[in-house]
């Protein structure tokens, strides 16, 4: 799902659990060589703040982590990463950011219903 762009159909579903702790992993998908932190930014806190309003005790966010495939061609490594520091800066100022690490096994393809 694309913070810029949330389902707010799969939001729905899974607030109706009424989850005490929700974590939020969103923006990687979101940035490009020519996207605007902040936009990005806002469209998370955005959502953490319907979250909340929504009864969740705690929101989380993981920071956005590296990887080495992009939706951009023009997109390097080390602009995604720069990106992601901005966009976790600017969150962190009002909900915790937690450290993510990108993990790639090429024999595991991982779906909404789980990795096989």
């Amino acid at each position: 799902m694309r913070v810029m762009k949330p389902n707010m159909d799969l939001m729905e579903d899974m607030l109706q659990w009424g989850p005490d702790v929700v974590i939020l992993c969103l923006g990687g998908n979101d940035i490009t060589a020519s996207c605007q932190p902040r936009d990005i930014g806002l469209a998370i806190l955005g959502l953490c703040r319907m979250v909340k309003a929504r009864g969740v005790a705690t929101v989380v966010v993981a920071g956005i982590c590296g990887r080495w495939v992009f939706r951009d061609a023009a997109l390097t490594p080390d602009q995604f990463s720069r990106i992601g520091n901005a966009i976790a800066k600017y969150v962190m100022r009002y909900f915790p950011v937690s450290s993510m690490m990108y993990v790639c096994n090429r024999d595991v393809h991982c779906y909404g219903t789980g990795c096989i």
